[in-house]
């Protein structure tokens, strides 16, 4: 039975981005799995993928500009019928645009998951999809067709199959083709009936270059050929075992094929051989594309984006990862200089704001889980068989110090140059790993009360610190003796901990219950440690980074692309919403606004504006509060003056300079309207200032050269 449906648009969107301000900075321009592209003309094109993305470039792939398409579901197919009109699809139901990708247009036809979209001219379009999620529903492949641009769509008559057709194709307006759950299916009138062409097997991709001609392929570098439209086919000899997941061909004889391991084979002689290209890539390539200028491209994931100029020349990246490994642990020295450790032994450093990341070397392969600074030279990371790594040089050359054979360490933490502590887990044994330097790391001694471990320590003072993971645990005398002051909860763990003064403290992390159902939490402390409140829950997932830029602007990050902000201490929490849902493992913050994350697959994103939505107005913890105190000179060597914010003004209150860890560093009594404060003795490196003055907080920066 037909049924005609009229879409109703739910959202019109500019193409100014409606999600947080976050910019990727690894991979770049994009760091999600992209699914599908088409290019309209030599130079303008579209990539779509995960998390809601889309990708324009007018001048042939050297620049692109992510495009806001209204929804975090993934894109998986984008088809343009001219240079403004286009239509992507996916999970997110149909996006159209008329101008370009400016605007976009969200459309629904009744099913959840669509998979494929194909217009024989300007008016006529065809989709393919499922309802195939959910109870209740039907779990059979639909066949859309639209015969007024979209406007309305019919869902056609159909061999009904258990699983959504993944694929729509027409060689003109009259012959057409659907695939899924291992068939093939051809129309000869416009979609009106369809009979099976052939059970094709281990399927991923067809094309059709005419009516007659078309070409399947798949898994174990499979690729058919029909010359009858479908009618026989016959098996050709690809050259390759890796599954080819796409193909395009711009006539009978001539075309591309891509696929796992970032295979890419051509043919010149309707597929009788075919020619292995290199490319420097050995992802898996979803789609393959050609300008009207002869120029090919292929896309994949973590970004990556490929270009061949011309007919037989070399794939060259126009973008894609420093790495794909997963980052651990982030840790900025200064507003430019940071550094990023994850697995394989990982390290990367920028010393431009994240604008470009350099791969360091870090003489191991075992993973990194933990990276700190105690000053702008000086650097520790820690991770996998006891491995510490020192550098005294600002990461360019890094020297192991420690190891053993059997201990996973997870954090690391310094009070002072000289004195640091690490903890982890002996899994040979089951106890816990607890290590101090006291000589900047040529030695380490495990300590009494060594038998407890953890994820994360911090240390608010010289002598005061915590070790986190299922209890909370405390020293007050430099790790001589350690208490539990947080019993935890059974399945409870946590992930990471942060101290902003002496008593208040927070802990995130995760909930997992035997018989089912997990989710995030994070507790909060002002009594250093003795009690701990639940602010803030939430289901189905975790948190795995806590930080404070100072006393009431908090950050949380953990998985599926989750980041949490609070302005007032704690009390509230804001999800800000970020374009991936890659998982977070650290988050860093050099100031009340620019701050960073890193995760699975490399990731790396950046804010300048706190992580909220473009538009929308920051959010200040109260009307007494202020980022505005006036610091000079400003890098400073021995003395900063503090100007305040409003000329004439004068104070009668308490300054207070953290370290970028979090840890107060000086706390003084000041009166008049220009503060003078010595510096001198401070390591170089980046610190925060508190101006208290009645009810009145303002806030500042400064830097120590």
């Amino acid at each position: 039975m037909k049924k005609s449906l009229l879409l109703s648009i739910v959202l019109v969107l500019t193409g100014l981005s409606s999600f947080a301000q976050w910019e990727w900075q690894n991979p770049a321009p994009q760091g999600n799995w992209f699914n599908s592209t088409f290019f309209t003309d030599s130079n303008t094109g579209y990539v779509v993928g995960d998390a809601g993305t889309i990708l324009k470039t007018i001048d042939g792939g050297t620049n692109w500009t992510t495009l806001s398409s209204g929804t975090t579901g993934n894109l998986v197919s984008v088809h343009f019928t001219d240079a403004n009109t286009g239509y992507v699809v996916g999970g997110g139901g149909i996006l159209k645009t008329i101008n370009g990708g400016t605007n976009w247009t969200t459309q629904w036809v009744g099913i959840n998951t669509l998979t494929s979209v194909y217009f024989s001219d300007v008016n006529t379009g065809y989709l393919t999809g499922c309802d195939c999620a959910g109870i209740g529903l039907d779990n059979t492949g639909h066949i859309f067709k639209t015969i007024d641009g979209g406007t309305t769509w019919t869902d056609l008559p159909v061999p009904l199959i258990n699983n959504p057709y993944t694929s729509v194709f027409f060689s003109d307006t009259i012959h057409g083709y659907v695939m899924g759950n291992g068939m093939l299916f051809k129309t000869t009138d416009c979609g009106s009936t369809w009979t099976s062409s052939t059970s094709a097997g281990d399927i991923s991709s067809m094309y059709f270059p005419d009516a007659s001609t078309g070409y399947l392929a798949g898994g174990g570098g499979t690729i058919m050929k029909t010359s009858d439209g479908g009618a026989t086919w016959s098996a050709q000899a690809s050259g390759t075992t890796d599954r080819i997941i796409a193909m395009h061909f711009t006539d009978a004889n001539n075309g591309y094929a891509a696929g796992d391991n970032g295979t890419i084979i051509s043919t010149s002689d309707g597929g009788t051989t075919w020619s292995t290209f290199s490319n420097g890539t050995a992802y898996s390539l979803s789609s393959v594309d050609l300008s009207n200028a002869g120029a090919w491209y292929a896309v994949g994931p973590y970004g990556t984006i490929l270009k061949m100029p011309g007919e037989g020349s070399t794939w060259n990246m126009l973008s894609g990862p420093v790495t794909t490994a997963n980052l651990n642990s982030l840790y900025f020295t200064g507003t430019g200089t940071g550094y990023a450790v994850g697995v394989y032994g990982t390290i990367l450093t920028t010393s431009n704001g994240g604008t470009t990341w350099t791969v360091q070397s870090s003489g191991t392969t075992q993973p990194l889980n933990s990276v700190f600074f105690p000053n702008a030279n000086t650097g520790f990371a820690v991770g996998d068989y006891g491995t510490i790594l020192k550098t005294t040089d600002g990461g360019t050359t890094w020297t192991r110090v420690y190891d053993h054979s059997y201990w996973l360490l997870n954090s690391v933490f310094f009070t002072d140059n000289n004195t640091g502590y690490t903890v982890g887990y002996d899994r040979l044994w089951g106890n816990g790993i607890n290590l101090k330097t006291t000589d900047g790391g040529v030695t380490w001694t495990e300590q009494t009360g060594g038998q407890y471990g953890g994820i994360s320590v911090f240390f608010s003072n010289a002598n005061t610190g915590y070790i986190a993971y299922g209890d909370i645990l405390k020293t007050t005398d430099g790790g001589t003796s350690w208490n539990v002051v947080w019993p935890g909860i059974p399945d409870y763990f946590l992930h990471s901990i942060y101290f902003t003064d002496a008593n208040t403290g927070y802990g995130a992390g995760n909930w997992a219950y035997v018989q089912g159902g997990w989710g995030a939490f994070i507790i909060k402390t002002i009594d250093g440690g003795s009690t701990w409140n639940s602010v803030w829950e939430g289901t189905n997932m975790r948190l795995n980074s806590v930080f404070f830029y100072d006393a009431d602007n908090g950050f949380a990050a953990g998985d599926y692309g989750t980041i949490l902000r609070t302005r007032d201490a704690g009390t509230t929490w804001d999800t800000l919403s970020v374009q991936t849902s890659n998982s977070f493992a650290s988050v860093f913050f050099t100031d009340d606004m620019t701050g960073y994350v890193a995760g699975s697959g490399g990731t790396i994103m950046k804010t300048t504006n706190g992580g909220f939505a473009v538009g929308v107005v920051d959010k200040q913890p109260a009307s007494t509060s202020k980022n505005s105190l006036k610091i000079y000179p400003n890098p400073a060597t021995e003395r900063i003056t503090i100007k305040l914010s409003e000329t004439g003004n004068k104070t009668n209150g308490t300054v207070f300079i953290y370290a970028i860890a979090g840890q107060e560093l000086i706390k003084q009594p000041v009166q008049g309207s220009n503060i003078e404060l010595n510096i001198g003795l401070l390591p170089s490196g980046i610190y925060f200032i508190r101006l208290v003055n009645n009810d009145t907080i303002e806030f500042g920066k400064f830097v120590k050269e």
